[in-house]
């Protein structure tokens, strides 16, 4: 039963995710918080997956990487 709770998390975590998409407007803390929360479902994928686990977390990396860049960008007045 643990798996089905984890699968049912994961969808959870995927429909949270599509549900809070930024709008265009936002701020980049707001669209790189996003892109934070997009990191850690990937990364809940990659744990759960067997056979890509290497993609899910290059995949995950790049949106933490993102979200760094738009802070980092958004700090020296750069935009999204």
């Amino acid at each position: 039963m643990a798996t089905a709770l984890t699968a049912l998390s994961t969808l959870a975590g995927i429909n949270d995710l599509a549900a809070a998409r930024p709008a265009l407007d936002a701020t980049a803390a707001a669209v790189a918080a996003w892109y934070e929360q997009k990191a850690f479902v990937l990364n809940h994928i990659a744990e759960e997956s067997g056979s890509d686990r290497d993609g899910w977390e290059a995949r995950a990396n790049a949106a933490h990487d993102h979200a760094v860049r738009l802070l980092a960008g958004a700090a020296g007045g750069g935009s999204r």
